[in-house]
């Protein structure tokens, strides 16, 4: 059974990095305007040197590098999350055993 997938082949109107543009106001005026512009430039330069090899594959092959990039994430979290979780099961536990009643 085949699934429908639509794929957008351009996204050069989206601006990945909107999340950053608080940066700026947030520092106001001065060096610190100066930092967060610095901040931002960093930022979408980074990102554009980590797109630069997806963007040269086909639409369909960059979807599935996305879903895969974006899986491996979500294992990374899933992870973290279960070790987070076994430490506080073991000091809660812990705290419950070494409690004075």
């Amino acid at each position: 059974m085949s699934e429908d997938i639509k794929i957008k082949v351009n996204d050069a109107d989206i601006d990945p990095l909107e999340e950053l543009e608080g940066v700026t106001t947030r520092f106001g005026s001065g060096l610190g305007s100066n930092v967060g512009n610095l901040v931002k430039q960093v930022a979408r330069l980074q990102y554009g040197l980590i797109t630069l090899p997806l963007n040269l594959l086909p639409a369909n092959s960059r979807y599935h590098a996305k879903k895969a990039v974006h899986e491996a994430f979500l294992t990374v979290k899933t992870l973290v999350d279960d070790v987070n979780n076994g430490i506080e099961h073991t000091l809660t536990h812990s705290m419950d055993r070494d409690k004075l009643d």
